[in-house]
């Protein structure tokens, strides 16, 4: 054998070696994902999860006996929803909607109605990821069920009404849920080592009250969980931007989530798969392993420089408040408004 042809052999032998080692680590690999994502809890995304006909007569809300606005009848109030519900995303390789619902559930107990509903619209075409708060409070047609307060769906009959009331009412498509109960929400910050977050006074007051102790001050702080979901929870002081109540609620819990994903993007490899190790067990979706994997090929490079913005339905101007009879304080919305200003934002069609 000539020196030409030993080169050659050495060469494919070289080749043959380096194939196969890489076939090794991306079998590895794949097989590793497949076991942390197998930590999550699974709904699947066609599951009608309905309450039981006992379960759902006592699933309501109390009424505010503090509330003073105006009191109207439910017939009183039109709801001008969609004649069916919407196609995908209006560019489907481009956006991708996926809804983050938190519930403030305790051991033991059922599903309850969702606290925050946040939906995270992934735009690769513009490099930007859209957040958008919609209130718990706002009245809607739930379908199969009448109109009630949007948080009803979610404990009614999970993801699936919920993504079918956010179609009818506001024409958008969901692709994926993501939920996390608050318990776990707390977890999760301490596992990342906190995060920081700028507070007001009265913020700062708040936390500081609930935990009893003067730990937290006015100002840039890093919070842990405790203090995080205390945080999130609160109604009762102004944010930095001049919001309370739910509207002040639902800002912090954006900003919260803003927070998180500067955090988490800059965790190394190792580090990140770790925290995956803890996080993963504690969030239900209806995502499958390899759905969550086609999202991270996808959407995962944009958490690095993708814009964040945020948004809140209903926006000022586009509801009003009434006390429903039977149902309680209500923000009733102009729901032909509110679609075009979700169409304009690119989060609807």
């Amino acid at each position: 054998m000539n020196n030409s042809a030993r080169w050659q052999k050495t060469c494919l032998s070289i080749l043959c070696v380096i194939l196969a080692l890489i076939l090794i680590v991306m079998t590895f690999a794949t097989v590793y994902v497949h076991h942390l994502l197998g930590k999550m809890n699974r709904v699947p995304t066609d599951n009608d999860d309905t309450l039981a006909p006992e379960d759902m007569a006592t699933a309501t809300e109390t009424v505010d006996p503090t509330y003073t606005g105006p009191t109207v009848d439910p017939g009183d109030v039109t709801i001008n929803t969609l004649p069916s519900a919407p196609p995908p995303s209006q560019d489907e390789e481009n956006i991708v909607n996926i809804l983050l619902v938190g519930q403030d559930r305790k051991p033991g107990e059922p599903r309850q109605r969702s606290d925050s509903m946040i939906l995270c619209t992934f735009n690769e075409k513009t490099n930007t990821i859209v957040m958008t708060s919609f209130m718990r409070d706002t009245y809607v047609y739930i379908p199969g069920h009448g109109k009630n307060k949007m948080n009803a769906a979610y404990q009614w009959g999970g993801f699936k009404l919920l993504n079918e009331t956010l179609a009818v009412n506001f024409g958008v498509h969901v692709d994926a849920n993501v939920e996390v109960d608050f318990g776990a929400f707390k977890d999760v910050i301490d596992l990342l080592g906190g995060v920081e977050i700028e507070l007001t006074k009265g913020e700062a007051d708040y936390i500081n009250t609930k935990l009893k102790s003067q730990r937290v001050r006015a100002g840039k702080q890093t919070l842990d969980g405790e203090e995080a979901l205390w945080y999130a929870r609160n109604r009762s002081t102004k944010t930095l931007t001049g919001n309370n109540n739910d509207f002040g609620r639902t800002e912090r819990q954006r900003r919260l989530i803003t927070a998180l994903i500067q955090k988490y993007k800059n965790q190394d490899l190792m580090t990140m798969l770790g925290l995956l190790e803890e996080i993963l067990p504690m969030i239900t979706t209806n995502m499958t392993n390899y759905e969550i994997m086609d999202y991270a090929v996808d959407l995962f490079p944009m958490l690095g420089s993708a814009e964040v913005e945020t948004l809140r339905i209903p926006t000022d101007d586009t509801y009003y408040d009434a006390s429903i009879s039977g149902i309680g304080s209500s923000l009733i919305p102009d729901l032909e408004e509110i679609r075009e200003i979700l169409v304009d934002a690119g989060v609807a069609n």
